[in-house]
């Protein structure tokens, strides 16, 4: 059941998605996974209330398992209660240290608060994206958000750094590229940023900003990979 509601959920095939989740659930609706998946696809289709119900039955059933922290995190930033993301998932950084989905969408929550890129909070959020990095140095959104954050507190050659290694992973991340592209142009280097926004041409329908990711794209990450970790 699971396998085939993440099929349905790659495809953008939302309702199947929960009927196969609801016979499930009906044979196991002791299990916090399928409650999980449930709420991804409920949240998918917009129904943000039904998907919250859904993710705190998966952290009720499952509270040593940070996939439900960071699915709730994630629905409380789009149902525009990023306070409430901050807090939970600042708790759930300290339990799950070696997570870097839960630093990464602690950072975008503390981010999404409306923080001053020069606050304390600010390098809290910093300080995250670090420990996301160190946890697994090859999820791109982390250095991609990384960079774009420093570049806010003017830490210009640290910030160049972190988006380049974003694009070598990403080479399609319109954030990474569009980020690196803007840091080259304050940085004199009008050729190279010239060169980035040429790349970024072919990929203007996606959004520029790994924080403005779409919902189905956060939770599909989300699920994925926390579940690698099962």
């Amino acid at each position: 059941y699971v396998a085939l509601a993440m099929i349905c959920l790659e495809r953008g095939n939302d309702d199947l998605g929960i009927e196969i989740v609801d016979v499930g659930l009906h044979h196991r609706p002791d299990s916090s996974i399928l409650h999980l998946h449930r709420g991804v696809l409920l949240a998918a289709k917009g129904e943000t209330n039904e998907a919250e119900k859904a993710f705190e039955t998966a952290r009720a059933l499952a509270p040593d398992s940070p996939m439900p922290y960071t699915a709730l995190g994630i629905i409380w930033m789009q149902t525009g209660k990023p306070e409430k993301a901050v807090e939970v998932l600042r708790d759930a950084t300290r339990r799950y240290r070696d997570d870097h989905v839960i630093s990464y969408t602690f950072s975008l929550a503390l981010i999404r608060s409306g923080i001053d890129p020069m606050s304390p909070e600010a390098r809290e959020a910093v300080n995250a994206l670090r420990a996301s990095i160190d946890a697994n140095d090859a999820f791109a959104p982390s250095r991609s958000e990384l960079g774009r954050l420093l570049l806010k507190r003017n830490e210009i050659e640290e910030g160049i750094r972190q988006l380049e290694k974003a694009v070598a992973l990403d080479s399609e991340s319109t954030a990474a590229l569009y980020n690196l592209a803007q840091a080259y142009r304050r940085k004199g280097d009008s050729a190279r940023a010239r060169e980035l926004f040429d790349r970024l041409t072919p990929l203007r329908g996606k959004p520029p900003s790994d924080e403005l990711e779409g919902v189905r794209q956060m939770m599909l990450r989300a699920v994925t990979e926390g579940a690698s970790k099962r």
